[in-house]
């Protein structure tokens, strides 16, 4: 993008999304319900989580997983995926 002009066009066009669009849609509708949807959600993070930690700390995939150490994960299976990922993004930081 060059300038602030489409940054700036996005940050306007949110804004009115938010206060008077949405709002307006949304005054005669019930809420929704995501109570349910959002704890399968959470379970579901929980899981994935846990499972990442559990493959990391294999001892037959990775000795010992440290901080600092990206080049281990590399030898998880997928892992190769998630080190080029993760370097390509760190590029742009």
């Amino acid at each position: 993008m060059s300038g602030p002009g489409p940054t700036l066009l996005i940050t306007v066009f949110y804004i009115l999304s938010v206060l008077v669009f949405l709002p307006a849609y949304m005054k005669n509708k019930k809420p929704y319900k995501l109570r349910a949807i959002i704890r399968y959600y959470n379970i579901f993070q929980i899981v994935s989580c846990c499972s990442i930690i559990y493959m990391l700390n294999r001892k037959q995939n990775v000795k010992k997983f440290r901080p600092g150490r990206l080049h281990e994960l590399a030898l998880l299976p997928g892992g190769g995926h998630f080190l080029e990922t993760f370097t390509r993004c760190r590029s742009f930081v």
